[in-house]
């Protein structure tokens, strides 16, 4: 009896009450995974997918309807899933979708073939693993891809690819390792030299 409480306490806290689906946390538990065991160069696609206007359905139908189109949404896009992709439930109406020795064009395809699968609007998006990047950098840049999504006029899926020209990959390693500092810029002809602007430097000036 104490193992069986301990078992329903563990899966209470790695999956999702209402899908069924696993957490957020499982997923990046799982990538993080994966990647520790020093397969660096494995390719990853990840996809980001999100309901649009899951808050009208709420507001205008209640939450009890809001849960069941969550319930159904995720039920369908879980028979479209084929191990070993694993889908989670990301939290509210946004969902991820781990897809190993995947290229961005297949995720592409795979998230397409989601969204028409269900009847509600949605917007995703795409990207895919750089060798030696990690887990945050690979959910943050999916992440950026769904915003596009969003901002483009929703109900399409997005790309931010990782394949980056050369001058891209520079520019971003530039910006990681940009330190800005802030110069003021005062009136001498005045009491107390007031500031009057502030001039930014990097740490290559």
């Amino acid at each position: 009896k104490h193992a069986d409480t301990s078992q329903k306490l563990k899966y209470a806290a790695t999956h999702d009450a209402l899908t069924g689906l696993p957490s957020r946390s499982v997923m990046l538990e799982e990538l993080g995974r994966c990647l520790g065991r020093g397969n660096t160069a494995a390719t990853y696609a990840i996809l980001f997918i999100d309901l649009d206007d899951f808050k009208i359905i709420n507001d205008t139908s209640g939450h009890r309807v809001g849960d069941a189109a969550l319930t159904e949404v995720a039920a369908t896009w879980q028979q479209l899933v084929q191990p070993p992709q694993a889908l989670a439930r990301y939290g509210g109406d946004e969902f991820a979708l781990l897809l190993p020795e995947t290229s961005e064009v297949e995720a592409l395809a795979i998230a397409d073939r989601m969204r028409a699968a269900i009847s509600i609007g949605c917007s995703a998006g795409v990207t895919s693993r750089s060798p030696g990047e990690s887990a945050s950098l690979l959910f943050g840049r999916a992440d950026i891809a769904l915003y596009k999504a969003k901002q483009a006029g929703r109900r399409r899926t997005m790309l931010e690819s990782a394949n980056l020209p050369a001058g891209a990959i520079e520019l971003r390693e530039h910006l990681n390792n940009l330190c800005v500092y802030f110069q003021p810029i005062v009136r001498l002809d005045q009491p107390g030299a007031p500031i009057v602007a502030v001039e930014a430097l990097d740490n290559a000036s």
